[in-house]
């Protein structure tokens, strides 16, 4: 039921963008915790990830693990939206919500490796687009990463686990929910709800509950 939903809700969403009814829908649709969302990446197997993909490919990953945004966030980022020029508040403007998805701007100040990263790709870009191959723009990348992740010897994954590995991992830090959630621009609840078991802090309260 939660799926029709989303699509009714997204269908709705267009209708209003093309003024064909008054207004878009406002309400909310509890997200069920099916099993993907459980899956998550090591560090270990993301650096694999890294290093059997493609150099548009492996800077996909890295933006998407190091700010936790959704594919087409990051396949529509341009480089005008990438904010390198002043050291120390480097950041990545994601541009407005879509619907009901969150993107906004997320600083990336002091994430070395994806700043070097992003300043060699725009070195050596021939477009206008963050994520292309031969200066064109990148449609999807749910076939090289699904190729990516056989030369790396890991199981397949799809764009959207890289968003909850970095959520994951951000909660396996025990980093507040409302840091996560400002970074993330995804709701504290969904963090905690969606991601909390994997708080170090949970698991300890957990397992002091139940011993004796």
């Amino acid at each position: 039921m939660s799926k029709e939903l989303r699509m009714l809700r997204a269908a709705l969403n267009w209708a209003a963008a093309e003024n064909l009814i008054p207004k878009a829908p406002t309400f909310r649709i509890e997200l069920t915790s099916g099993a993907v969302r459980s899956d998550w990446l090591t560090k270990d197997e993301a650096n694999l990830l890294m290093k059997a993909s493609a150099p548009h490919l492996a800077l996909f990953i890295l933006i998407a693990l190091s700010t936790a945004k959704r594919r087409e966030a990051i396949l529509s980022l341009k480089w005008d939206d990438v904010k390198l020029h002043l050291p120390g508040h480097e950041a990545i403007d994601f541009g407005d919500d879509v619907g009901n998805k969150r993107r906004g701007s997320t600083p990336i100040a002091g994430n070395k490796r994806l700043i070097d990263a992003l300043r060699t790709a725009k070195d050596e870009a021939t477009g206008p687009y963050v994520i292309s191959y031969r200066g064109e723009r990148i449609a999807d990348v749910k076939t090289a990463i699904a190729a990516a992740c056989r030369r790396a010897g890991i199981r397949s994954i799809g764009a959207h686990t890289l968003k909850h590995t970095a959520i994951t991992w951000m909660v396996q830090a025990d980093m507040t929910y409302e840091r996560i959630a400002k970074f993330t621009n995804t709701s504290k609840d969904v963090i905690e709800r969606v991601y909390g078991h994997h708080s170090p802090s949970f698991v300890a309260e957990a397992s002091q509950a139940v011993s004796f």
